[in-house]
């Protein structure tokens, strides 16, 4: 790329590190300022905006993630740490999880599509695992719910909920504004409110072996 005067960096620059990383930005007199694209030597790709020599702003990032590879985020960006909202997608583009980041690392609630079109909602691990207490677990039918304590992904215990309203009822047209019930924010994020129900049973994960199939 060009540099200015003094030899620093300016413009519009492209740069190949001796370990394979790639880096494509704008800079100012030295700075990476403005737009830029970072690919990484395993395949890794960051596309977004640098302010004052950090990451700042949207970001996209492609990477492989959980054993899973091409798994997409946008996620928001501050002072070079991803700090506030994000959503991901998985390799068959579907969506996958949605949350926020607090100073680099996954805080609070999340959603998370799992297999079978089910959903849960609650706090996750650094493996996007469930994990902490009165994580909610979404059966497909999206009417059945499943609250209990999770550690690293597996159910300790739980009991069976309902939605504190109908779910047809959640979303109410009014004119040109839509009014949203049963339903409030967590940190921003929409958090369904459920009630018990009869059912008093507590549920356990039963672990599969060799002599008995997991119910």
């Amino acid at each position: 790329g060009d540099v200015d005067d003094h030899g620093n960096l300016h413009g519009e620059v492209e740069i190949f590190y001796d370990n394979g990383d790639y880096v494509w930005a704008d800079y100012i007199q030295g700075v990476k300022e403005g737009s830029a694209s970072l690919v990484f030597k395993n395949g890794d790709h960051i596309l977004g905006s640098f302010r004052n020599g950090q990451v700042d702003g949207l970001v996209e990032e492609t990477m492989d993630y959980c054993d899973y590879h091409n798994v997409k985020r946008e996620v928001m960006y501050r002072h070079g740490v991803r700090h506030g909202f994000y959503r991901e997608f998985g390799p068959d583009n579907k969506f996958w999880a949605l949350g926020k980041y607090k100073d680099g690392v996954k805080w609070g609630k999340h959603w998370k599509r799992v297999d079978g079109n089910a959903f849960l909602y609650g706090e996750l691990d650094e493996d996007n695992k469930p994990h902490g207490e009165e994580v909610l677990y979404l059966y497909p039918d999206l009417c059945t719910i499943l609250r209990g304590s999770y550690i690293h992904g597996k159910l300790i215990m739980g009991t069976f909920y309902q939605f504190a309203c109908p779910l047809n009822d959640i979303l109410l047209l009014q004119g040109d504004s839509v009014r949203l019930s049963g339903i409030t924010l967590d940190n921003g994020i929409i958090q369904p409110l459920v009630l018990p129900t009869f059912d008093k049973y507590v549920y356990t994960h039963d672990n599969p072996t060799r002599f008995c199939i997991s119910k």
